[in-house]
């Protein structure tokens, strides 16, 4: 019984947030709003959480699809590409 208390209170340990966002200033509307739409037993500090972590998400996917989409452009532009097109259409 003993270790698997120290297991699980170590994983608890280890799953411990260490880190902080800045705070937020925003106008007593936003505040209204958000509280508004919270889910029973929701904290307004797991709303804004849950936030940022899609926003993050988001924007991370955003960055990927405009780099593949460079890449793409960039293989079909190059020098080789547009030399076998160009004998394509003599």
């Amino acid at each position: 019984m003993g270790i698997q208390r120290n297991a699980l209170l170590l994983k608890y340990i280890s799953s411990m947030k260490s880190a902080a966002l800045p705070p937020v200033r925003v106008d007593n509307a936003l505040r209204d709003a958000a509280e508004a739409v919270l889910a029973d037993g929701e904290s307004l500090s797991a709303f804004i959480e849950s936030s940022v972590r899609r926003a993050v998400e988001y924007r991370q996917v955003q960055a990927a699809f405009l780099a593949r989409g460079q890449a793409s452009l960039k293989e079909y532009l190059s020098p080789e590409r547009l030399e076998v097109r160009a004998r394509a259409l003599a």
